[in-house]
This record gives structure tokens, C-alpha cells and sequence, in this order.
């Protein structure tokens, strides 16, 4: 039996080389806070996903968002990220990175909908969002460190708004007790 009944699906196209690091990292992913993936299309690069009830994280940029939601979504995308960087296949240690952690590739269901608000996509696929990507990244050095800058501007926008500005952030106050981690 089929684990899907739907017959509406999404389909994605790739570029060939992301097609290629996309499927390699689909066969060994597998995390709550990962979205499905129902099949591939190796000839054409199509990717298919299930119809989902989430919407894009930077849609929620604009909306006032609790602050108890945006905590369950900053803790959904911190466990996707510490499941994909501490992943051990066959007791070896394999480096994922996200590589493009943008607000587009971080889907958010409602709240109500369950424990886990978020759905993350593309892992692996380097893409051409710069404007969430740490400055070594946008270099082509992706590590652990880049996703957690990521990470930051994400919760920034999350408790700030769409004012973020990467480029202006010298000498900006916050409060300690504004940010949702414990130090």
C-alpha cells in the first residue's frame, strides 16, 4: 500500500549536478523535520513531493508571529540541522551541510498542526540565495558554522521583521533576553 492516497503531488526540476547531490543525500536522510520525498525521475531530474499543509518560512517575515511559535520553528530547524550534521552512516561520520538554509527551502505548518512545525528541503543544493548565507558560503566553504549563521539571520528575521539587513548590522543593540537560547 501506497504511504501517500493523494494523487495531487509537487514536482521540482533540477539542475543536473543538484539533481545528482540531492538524490545522493536522499538515500540516507530520514527525520521528522525532513520533508518527504515520494519518488525520482532520474531522466528528466524531477523530484516529487507530497502536498503538504505548510507554507514558505518568509512568509511568516511579514506576520506577527508568537513568540512561542517561533521558537518551535527555530528548535524544528536546529534538530534537522543537528540530525544532518552529526548523520553516521555504517558507524562513519558523513558531512552534511544545507547548504542554502534559506527561509524558501523551510516550510512551517500551522501550529496546531503538530509537535514538529517544520519541514525542511534541498538539502545538500547550493543555490543562488545569497542574502541568507553566511560570507565564507557564498564562496563555495559550506561547513556547520554557515548553516548556523543561517540560523541567526533566520531567528533574526523571525523576532524582527523583514527590516533585517546583513549588510547593517554593526553596533545593533538586542536584548539578551529577546534571542530563544539559553547562554
Amino acid at each position: 500500500s501506497a504511504k501517500y492516497k493523494s494523487s495531487r503531488i509537487i514536482i521540482e526540476q533540477y539542475e543536473p549536478a543538484q539533481f545528482e547531490t540531492l538524490s545522493t543525500n536522499l538515500r540516507y536522510l530520514n527525520h521528522e523535520t525532513l520533508l518527504d520525498v515520494i519518488g525520482v525521475c532520474e531522466e528528466e531530474h524531477y523530484v516529487l513531493y507530497p502536498i503538504v499543509n505548510a507554507e514558505p518560512l518568509y512568509n511568516l517575515f511579514e506576520k506577527d508571529v508568537s513568540n512561542f511559535y517561533a521558537i518551535k520553528i527555530l528548535r524544528g530547524i536546529a534538530s534537522g540541522l543537528r540530525y544532518l550534521h552529526h548523520l553516521k552512516i555504517n558507524n562513519r561520520k558523513r558531512k552534511v551541510f544545507f547548504r542554502c538554509l534559506a527561509p524558501k527551502n523551510i516550510l512551517v505548518k500551522p501550529l496546531q498542526s503538530s509537535e514538529n512545525v517544520v519541514l525542511l528541503k534541498n538539502i545538500g543544493i547550493k543555490e543562488d540565495d545569497t542574502l541568507f548565507m553566511a560570507p565564507e558560503a557564498q564562496e563555495g566553504v559550506f561547513s556547520r558554522s554557515s548553516d548556523i549563521y543561517t540560523l541567526g539571520l533566520i531567528t533574526w528575521n523571525l523576532f524582527e521583521g523583514s527590516n533585517f539587513d546583513p549588510e547593517n548590522v554593526n553596533g545593533t543593540e538586542v536584548s539578551m533576553d529577546q534571542l530563544p537560547i539559553d547562554l
